[in-house]
């Protein structure tokens, strides 16, 4: 999956690099997670007032973690991600894994891997 936040600009008093950054949070995973994982980042460097877009990559196995089980997997489910310039502030947007289904018809969570609900935005606060 692919996400592109608004475009950025510098702020015209700090130094020129921007540090953004991509955080998930697992809405319904079998064991709680973390608030606000960090996935990812980037040090964009800006001139003064200026412009740019940019793009996160997030494999389907960066969502993994280790279940109640003690197997490493992914579980299907909503996803919520911020992107900014800290934990506190940015875009946010949702996105759900869906299993794949096998031939007996039922979903084994284990197998929730590559596919995926495009992501809703909601406002933005910052980026």
């Amino acid at each position: 999956m692919t996400l592109k936040p608004r475009s950025l600009s510098s702020i015209p008093v700090a130094a020129p690099a921007e540090l953004v950054q991509l955080y998930v949070h697992d809405l319904v995973g079998s064991v709680t997670r973390p608030v606000r994982e960090l996935k990812a980042f980037k040090r964009v460097l800006l001139a003064t007032g200026e412009r740019t877009r940019l793009s996160f990559h997030l494999p389907i196995a960066d969502l993994a973690f280790c279940a109640a089980d003690g197997r490493f997997k992914v579980e299907p489910g909503r996803f919520q991600i911020w992107i900014g310039p800290n934990a506190s502030t940015g875009e946010t947007a949702w996105f759900d894994v869906v299993a794949q289904k096998t031939d007996d018809d039922s979903a084994d969570p284990a197998d929730a891997v590559g596919k995926t609900a495009a992501p809703r935005k909601t406002g933005s606060t910052g980026v």
